[in-house]
Order: C-alpha cells, then structure tokens, then sequence
C-alpha cells in the first residue's frame, strides 16, 4: 500500500527514532511538517484550536482513508494551518510518527 508522502528532512536533521523494518525508520513527525485532523473534533479561534473528541486520529490526508499517523488527546491545543472539506492542517502534536526512508 502507497502513502502519501507529507515532507522531506534535510540531511543531517536529528530525528527521534521509534521503530525500524529493513530502510525504514517510524519517527516521531518533526513540528513544520502538516498533519489533517477532522474538523468536527476541533474547537477552533482563528488559527488556533483545542481538541474536543478523544483520541483523534491525525492523518497524512484530509480523509478517513489516509492512515493514522497518531493520535490528539482531548484538550491539547493545535496550531491550524489550513483546512479543506471538513477537515484541519495542522502542525502535528507531540507522538504523531511517520515512516522515513
């Protein structure tokens, strides 16, 4: 199954890394790259927002079919960078991990 790809790392860039399978790593998502959360679960003032569901999935893509990426708990807050059909870009939260190569 393809991913989609949501950005790259400059070389020599310091990740934290959580898993590896073959040359993959799972690291945690470095804090400029964009993560979609769906907007129902969003309390948003402008380009901030607070969670309101628990654990809310953040994903690569504005839809439910894009796989999860990690989790937002209910309360933390998200800095919105834009937003398309019902869904939210943001900035991903602490624990949100992606797969580099």
């Amino acid at each position: 199954m393809a991913h989609p790809e949501i950005g790259s790392l400059d070389r020599g860039r310091e990740v934290i890394v959580w898993d590896r399978q073959g040359d993959w790593a799972k690291i945690e998502l470095p804090s400029n790259l964009r993560v979609w959360i769906s907007a129902k679960y969003v309390e948003r003032d402008g380009s901030e927002g607070t969670v309101s569901g628990s654990r809310v999935y953040l994903r690569p893509g504005p839809n439910t079919q894009s796989p999860p990426l990690g989790v937002a708990e209910k309360g933390e807050h998200v800095r919105v960078v834009g937003a398309e059909d019902g869904w939210l870009q943001v900035l991903p939260t602490a624990g949100a991990r992606g797969w580099i190569q």
